[in-house]
């Protein structure tokens, strides 16, 4: 084939390949059932983009859906646009190309967002703006939902979670101010789901506000710091207590607050199960700050003070002991 800017040719379809970087994998649904009978009908209207392979045949740059509804149809030829183009046209052509059509998913949009700024750096948002004609900041805020845990990315990318979901999961990220572990210049300040590296995106421009787009790092990383430093932490100094744990992993039933049977003593504060609960944030709510996880050593306790107590009171003879007949302690509710 002499070289040209393009050409026109009826290829026949095991000549050609997919293209490997292509970010749609979901090539089924209502959508493409129509593109097939579609195909069925009147044929492939719209001709493929394809470049040459250097191994022979073909490679797909835009029309792989088309392609397979061909297929679907038994057709053995499809009509393609031949194109010389380098690796790099090919990616953004590819790309620009799906962006425009109507049946990308939310999840597969984020993902060519995110494809076409790796590969053109951070200059390569607003290319992409310009190309396209969507806005940078929309392109932005889809590319950092990409950083939350892939339980979420998931249930987005089978359509269980909408990306309000995820905007909502971003806004509980954490704070990076209330970390207790050291933030560092060859972890946190430069990690990619720090919004501080995004500034553009989040309109920050104090490093105090930056928050962590990766609550459960965030959180291990707190957990490791606390489990080595509590005694020298602030909610560690401030209740004396053995050790801490977070409140996601509490159950109502498997603690008491110490203080409302008798104040901490020495004892208490040498002991394991005596412990404050704090969210990721080491924040702690009234009632959480010097927890017993052992009741049956707590009731235990209880029941020997109020043994002690008695003794002391029957030597003593105290005015409990003489109460005449009638006059006992009344039980019950008071109205």
């Amino acid at each position: 084939m002499a070289k040209k800017d393009c050409v026109l040719l009826e290829i026949p379809l095991d000549r050609l390949s997919s293209n490997p970087r292509n970010p749609r994998k979901d090539f089924g649904g209502e959508r493409f059932d129509e593109l097939v009978a579609s195909v069925k009908e009147k044929g492939v209207i719209e001709p493929i983009i394809v470049r040459p392979r250097e191994a022979g045949g073909y490679e797909i740059v835009a029309g792989e859906r088309r392609r397979r509804a061909a297929i679907s149809c038994s057709h053995a030829t499809i009509p393609a646009v031949v194109r010389e183009l380098t690796d790099d046209q090919a990616f953004d052509f590819m790309l620009i190309e799906n962006l425009q059509r109507e049946d990308l998913t939310e999840f597969e949009e984020a993902q060519s967002f995110q494809a076409y700024v790796g590969r053109h750096g951070e200059q390569g948002v607003k290319e992409l703006a310009g190309r396209t004609g969507i806005s940078p900041r929309y392109i932005r805020r889809r590319m950092a939902v990409l950083h939350l845990p892939e339980y979420a990315l998931e249930g987005w990318r089978k359509g269980k979670l909408k990306y309000g979901h995820l905007e909502q999961l971003l806004r509980d990220s954490p704070g990076l101010g209330l970390a207790y572990f050291p933030i560092t210049p060859e972890g946190c300040e430069t990690c990619p789901k720090n919004s501080m590296v995004q500034r553009d995106l989040f309109g920050i421009d104090d490093a105090g506000k930056s928050r962590c787009l990766d609550p459960a790092c965030f959180k291990k990383k707190q957990n490791d710091w606390l489990l080595a430093h509590w005694k020298e932490s602030p909610p560690g100094k401030k209740y004396g207590t053995s050790g801490f744990r977070f409140r996601d992993k509490v159950q109502y039933g498997d603690h008491e607050t110490v203080r409302h049977n008798f104040p901490p003593d020495e004892k208490c504060k040498a002991c394991p199960h005596f412990l404050t609960i704090i969210d990721m944030t080491g924040e702690v709510c009234q009632g959480d700050e010097q927890e017993c996880f052992n009741k049956a050593c707590l009731r235990s306790r209880i029941r020997r003070r109020g043994e002690r107590r008695r003794r002391r009171g029957r030597r003593s003879g105290s005015p409990a002991s003489r109460r005449s007949p009638g006059t006992g302690n009344i039980s019950g509710t008071l109205f």
